[in-house]
């Protein structure tokens, strides 16, 4: 596996730990998840979508600004 940026390496391993908080963590305060092209953004929004739909294999592509993550895109 590749060397991945920290930011990308915390919120997978927050994930795969299914540790939401530590995953909403790894995102600026205005950070958006892109599923399939319906945007939340900022912490309460990316939860919400994490309560209802965080599951199942995809493909990701993150931006990242510093040691925060701005955007995860999700793909098939």
């Amino acid at each position: 596996m590749p060397d991945l940026p920290a930011p990308v390496e915390a919120a997978l391993a927050a994930t795969n730990a299914n540790d939401v908080d530590a995953f909403l963590d790894c995102f600026t305060r205005d950070g958006v998840v892109d599923d399939w092209g319906r945007e939340f953004r900022g912490r309460d929004e990316i939860r919400a979508w994490s309560d209802r739909e965080f599951n199942g294999p995809s493909h990701f592509k993150f931006q990242i600004e510093g040691d925060k993550v701005t955007r995860m895109a999700i793909r098939a």
